[in-house]
């Protein structure tokens, strides 16, 4: 009789325990497709306000004008990752319009995230940044950075492609690295803070915003 009230519990416990598991992945926020997909596209429709942007940048060692600078976010084939693309064109002003031509290049950036590896979206406008970095850049106008980090030990994807397009002889330049996160740029600051609220929204979406998972001087 007491096998049998145990095989029954037993079999009652691992019941429960699927239920459990089950719920979880059905109300799991990588389902909510649609709720992640709607907050993706007001995420793009901030980022089309302007449709590109044109800024400078300068320091000690001279001024680039960055234009046409184009930025997308949207979602990736693996769910709940973001891929976030950037083309713009660099100029470095160097007052010779042949070496202007001759310092000009393309860049295409395009940046896969995992939203559940994310650990915080920030926010800080550029003159900010440069400071706590003990930079002398210095932006025109200044820009407003919506910062998107990993948490440690996770990182992303980065592909690139670099043209000169006035250096008819030079191939253009194509690689790819691993990044711990992006910054979406923004000329206007509460488009910018709207931007990273929708990020913040995505990011825990998807289950992440966990802090960096405690260090292990030893292996266990």
């Amino acid at each position: 009789m007491r096998r049998i009230f145990s095989a029954i519990m037993t079999i009652l416990i691992a019941a429960s325990a699927f239920a459990q598991d089950k719920e979880v992945v059905t109300r799991g926020p990588q389902q909510d497709g649609s709720s992640l997909d709607a907050t993706l596209k007001s995420i793009n429709a901030e980022l089309a306000q302007p449709r590109t942007l044109t800024y400078s940048e300068t320091n000690s060692a001279g001024t680039t004008r960055y234009t046409n600078v184009l930025q997308e976010l949207e979602e990736a084939t693996t769910p709940c990752n973001i891929s976030y693309k950037k083309t713009e064109r660099l100029i470095f002003l160097g007052g010779n319009r042949k070496m202007e031509k001759l310092f000009t290049q393309d860049h295409e950036d395009q940046s896969e995230l995992s939203l559940r590896g994310m650990k915080r979206v920030e926010t800080v406008r550029s003159s900010e940044y440069y400071r706590q970095l003990g930079s002398d850049f210095r932006d025109d106008p200044e820009l407003f950075y919506v910062s998107v980090q990993l948490r440690r030990g996770t990182t992303g994807t980065l592909r690139y492609r670099v043209i000169s397009p006035f250096a008819h002889k030079t191939k253009p330049i194509d690689g790819s690295s691993s990044t711990g996160g992006v910054q979406l740029l923004f000329l206007d600051e509460d488009r910018g803070q709207r931007v990273a609220r929708s990020l913040q929204h995505a990011m825990e979406l998807c289950g992440g915003g966990k802090p960096d998972e405690p260090f292990w001087p030893f292996p266990l």
